[in-house]
C-alpha cells in the first residue's frame, strides 16, 4: 500500500528551520526532543509518535513537519503523516503537489507518499481529499492495514 511517487518531490517551505538554517536556536532545540524520544523508544520497534494539541494554531504541524526532518537526518527511513483532515498543513510545509493522501482511503483510494527534496529518507502522506468522518476514518480498518505496513518499512511515523 502507498508507495513513494519518485517523480513528485515535495520541497520544504522556508519555515521549515530543520532543512534551512540546521544551527538555528530552534533547530537545535528539535534535535534535543528527538533526543528524549529516541532514549524513551522500545528497542527495535519503529517509532509512532501522533503530535496533538487542544487549540487550533498552536504548531503542531510544524512541530511535527521539523521532528520528521529530524529523524529523516538521522539516516533513518522517515514517514509523516498528515492526519489532521480538518485542517491539514504538510501538503503546504513541503509544497506537495497534491497527490492522494489519508482522506483518499474513504473512497477506497490507495494513497501516495512523497518523496522530499534533500531528505532521502522522508516521505510525507498528506491528508488528501477532504472525507465528512474524520475520526471514523482513521480509527477504520483501511487506516490500520496502512499503518501496519508502514511500521514495516519506517523506523519513524
Amino acid at each position: 500500500m502507498s508507495l513513494v511517487d519518485p517523480v513528485a518531490l515535495a520541497r520544504p517551505a522556508a519555515l521549515l528551520k530543520m532543512v534551512h538554517e540546521p544551527f538555528h536556536a530552534d533547530s537545535e532545540r528539535m534535535r534535543a526532543l528527538r533526543t528524549e524520544i529516541l532514549l524513551r523508544q522500545v528497542h527495535g520497534q519503529p517509532n509512532v509518535l501522533a503530535v496533538v494539541s487542544p487549540g487550533l494554531g498552536e504548531g503542531r504541524s510544524l512541530l511535527a513537519a521539523n521532528l520528521a526532518i529530524a529523524c529523516a537526518q538521522l539516516g533513518e527511513p522517515t514517514l509523516l503523516i498528515d492526519a489532521n483532515l480538518r485542517r491539514p498543513m504538510q501538503q503546504q510545509l513541503f509544497a506537495a503537489s497534491g497527490p492522494r493522501g489519508v482522506g483518499d482511503l474513504a473512497t477506497g483510494a490507495t494513497p501516495q507518499l512523497q518523496a522530499v527534496e534533500g531528505l532521502p529518507q522522508l516521505a510525507v502522506l498528506v491528508a488528501g481529499a477532504p472525507c465528512r468522518h474524520p475520526q471514523e476514518l482513521l480509527a477504520g480498518s483501511r487506516f490500520t492495514e496502512g499503518m501496519a505496513v508502514w511500521r514495516q518499512r519506517y523506523r519513524h511515523i
